[in-house]
């Protein structure tokens, strides 16, 4: 008898626990639904909605220097030889462009290599010396005097004149224009998609700016079948047209709407 008792009162405690915890769970279900329901109520008014303009801005500048590449090569067998002589005529080219009004802040040395020279058309690999190359880039501010910088440099022994392209010294300048113009355009499309959607602008949140760009113009010369004595230590060129140089700039605002 006592046993049955405890059985049945063993039977009770187990259904009042399964039950105990069939409540518990009953009422956190609920609270994450009650959480999940205000939740969902308050999105769409604590969040804040966002669109994304973007647009490009263009600015042109008329070059104010031009970028000229000078150098000297020499072949030989020795290179002690080949090494004293370009850099005697090399040395002569950089005098004789200081001469022409560079200053010496303007001229960079930019590339100076001595390579084996090969030849192979015999089937073989025929050993022919070696090529000393040195160049300087020229930065030109008085385009009038370009033609005599070239008079001059092939005087002083330059046998490399290369393309040399015109640009302007203060990026900075260009690209803050071009920035003022993408963002005013963003601004115009932001305000007409707004005007069109019904959308309210609230702020700017954020700015992207993705990209920078810039065509230069290049202008080529080659002073290789000149006589640079003809023209008094000058050479004739073509009027120099340095045209316009554009910079781009791409932006993304980012607005606040309601």
């Amino acid at each position: 008898m006592d046993q049955e008792i405890k059985e049945v009162k063993k039977m009770e405690l187990k259904e009042k626990t399964f039950l105990a915890v069939v409540c518990l769970a009953a009422i956190f279900l609920a609270i994450q639904a009650v959480s999940a329901f205000i939740a969902y109520e308050g999105l769409g008014k604590n969040t804040p909605r966002e669109i994304v303009v973007s647009a490009n801005g263009s600015a042109f500048i008329v070059p104010d220097i031009a970028l000229m590449q000078l150098g000297v090569t020499t072949e030989g067998f020795d290179i002690g030889k080949i090494t004293a002589e370009n850099t005697d005529k090399m040395n002569k080219v950089i005098s004789e462009v200081k001469a022409a009004g560079v200053d010496e802040k303007d001229i960079k040395t930019t590339n100076y290599s001595l390579s084996p020279k090969y030849d192979y058309s015999r089937g073989a690999q025929i050993f022919k010396g070696y090529t000393l190359n040195q160049q300087v880039t020229v930065k030109v501010r008085n385009f009038g005097k370009i033609g005599d910088i070239l008079g001059k440099a092939t005087k002083g022994g330059a046998n490399l004149i290369g393309d040399f392209q015109f640009t302007i010294e203060d990026e900075n300048s260009a690209k803050q224009l071009a920035r003022t113009d993408a963002i005013q355009k963003a601004k115009a499309q932001a305000e007409s998609i707004a005007q069109q959607t019904g959308l309210k602008l609230i702020k700017v949140v954020n700015v992207y700016e993705n990209g920078y760009s810039s065509s230069v113009p290049n202008y080529y010369s080659s002073a290789k079948a000149m006589d640079s004595s003809s023209a008094g230590g000058g050479i004739a060129v073509a009027d120099v047209q340095p045209g316009q140089q554009e910079v781009s700039i791409s932006i993304n605002l980012v607005y606040q709407v309601k």
